[in-house]
């Protein structure tokens, strides 16, 4: 049976004997202290299981963050990428392989603990145990190394950060499967009880297994898609936005978030509500996270113009995609608020008007803002392929969204905080209301229109930013493509 290369080069530089021999002996000899001070408790149980999670979480994802930097940082990684591995050999290779020699150590460690549970007389809890530290450290690890991935991929190469906070990211996801699922799964319980998803009562136990199965394959998705990328393979961009419809879907079920409401009849709009958010964090992020590369969305322009459809399917940017789902999201959105009772909205106000009124103007502006920021972004890389076009994109939305808000509200101006920001307005709302319940107080029956304003204040301020920022992305288009056609034109192509 032929080895993958890559994973067989990890295990020539990973496994040495002296390592092979240290790993055991030392492991060996904390397992030994621990039993003698407490041989008849679960105390060696829990310790293993916490050492394992410390060797694989802690220096997994560690050494997952650094496998593809440090071949970079070594000048090596660009021949990796012109050798005859496929990107599914190279993704469980550097996968598995950057990290054999801490599984080495951790299955020692998983060893034990199954052993302590034995002699305890505890059989039942050792699957669970199993299956709970086997795919939160791959998870940690595969979240680890596509963050990495993803951080090379903005030229960042030599930034100290392009380690340290990949394996952040999978320290977090590793050490939340890891209690989200022991939690679920309630190891002394038997993993009783019911969760409501949707409203249909699921068992808790079941459902964390299939949770934490469906993110450990994202996951691992995640990391053979951004491989693919590495190695120039042609490739459609569906699985981004699929995990967001997935998360935002999966997220929307649950009783934390999505699952209960004020009202019966707000349940719909309000797991909606949860989408919408979903999907514009997640938009948000992909504008950061994924290239925005002005010859690419020329090319897209060239095929479209062209009929040339698998090209154009293949050079569709991510964040136009999240910028898509997020406006279904908030069309969805205004059809379940459109859709409630007039009974309804005439008995629930909000701002001072109509609840679906005040909702919908809401829902309109903030995905207008989520446009205007995108256009902010676009404008600052179609300048060049500097990498300071998305530190300055996000100096600039901090502004608008944390700086201007808080220089209005200072001056007395809050309720017009919602022109620039509609986030922002949401957190001034408390100190507003609170300042408008004291003027009514003073002058009974008196109209303050502060509050009905607000919501027609973000609809109008998005619109007008919105326009401003499409005209300015259309002129620094048009001034892009004479740049490149006199460039082509100087070479004779």
């Amino acid at each position: 049976m032929p080895v993958n290369p890559e994973f067989r080069r990890y295990l020539w530089l990973e496994l040495s004997l002296q390592r092979m021999i240290a790993m055991p002996a030392v492991l060996a000899a904390v397992f030994f202290l621990v039993a003698l001070g407490d041989p008849d408790s679960g105390a060696l149980s829990d310790f293993a299981f916490g050492a394992f999670l410390i060797l694989i979480l802690l220096w997994g994802t560690r050494l997952a963050a650094s496998a593809v930097v440090s071949e970079v940082r070594a000048g090596t990684w660009d021949w990796q990428r012109m050798s005859a591995i496929g990107p599914w050999q190279m993704t469980w290779g550097k996968l598995f392989g950057s990290t054999v020699f801490v599984w080495f150590g951790g299955l020692i460690c998983l060893a034990v603990a199954l052993f302590s549970l034995l002699r305890q007389g505890t059989p039942q809890e050792i699957p669970s145990l199993v299956f709970v530290g086997l795919v939160s450290g791959v998870l940690g690890q595969a979240v680890s190394l596509a963050a990495s991935l993803l951080w090379l991929r903005q030229g960042a190469a030599d930034r100290r950060a392009v380690i340290a906070t990949p394996q952040f990211l999978g320290l977090l996801a590793g050490g939340l499967a890891a209690y989200e699922g022991l939690a679920a799964l309630d190891l002394e319980a038997g993993g009783l009880g019911l969760l409501q998803w949707y409203g249909l009562p699921l068992d808790r136990a079941l459902f964390a297994v299939a949770s934490l199965s469906a993110f450990l394959g994202w996951s691992i998705l995640g990391v053979y898609r951004l491989m693919q990328a590495e190695l120039q393979v042609r490739q459609r961009p569906w699985a981004w936005p699929a995990f967001i419809v997935f998360l935002v879907g999966y997220c929307a079920g649950l009783p934390e978030f999505g699952g209960r409401a004020a009202a019966p009849e707000l349940l719909e709009p309000g797991r909606l509500s949860l989408v919408f958010g979903g999907c514009l964090v997640l938009a948000y992020a992909t504008y950061f996270l994924f290239e925005k590369d002005p010859i690419a969305l020329r090319g897209l322009s060239l095929a479209l113009k062209r009929g040339d459809r698998p090209r154009a399917l293949r050079l569709l940017p991510q964040w136009l995609l999240a910028s898509v789902l997020a406006g279904l999201a908030a069309l969805a959105l205004v059809a379940a608020l459109v859709a409630l009772p007039e009974a309804f909205g005439a008995r629930h106000f909000a701002f001072g008007m109509d609840f679906r009124l005040a909702g919908t103007l809401l829902v309109i502006g903030t995905f207008g803002f989520l446009l205007r920021d995108l256009g902010i972004v676009l404008l600052l890389n179609l300048r060049g392929r500097s990498r300071r076009a998305d530190a300055a994109a996000l100096v600039y939305l901090l502004a608008l969204h944390l700086l201007i808000p808080g220089l209005l509200q200072t001056l007395g101006l809050g309720n017009y905080v919602g022109l620039v920001s509609p986030y922002a307005q949401a957190f001034t709302l408390p100190v507003l209301s609170a300042s408008l319940a004291f003027v009514s107080s003073l002058a009974p029956g008196v109209s303050i229109p502060a509050l009905e304003a607000i919501p027609w204040l973000v609809l109008i301020g998005a619109l007008s930013q919105v326009s401003l920022l499409l005209v300015l992305l259309l002129r620094r288009w048009r001034r892009f493509q004479a740049e490149i056609d006199s460039s082509l034109a100087h070479e004779g192509v």
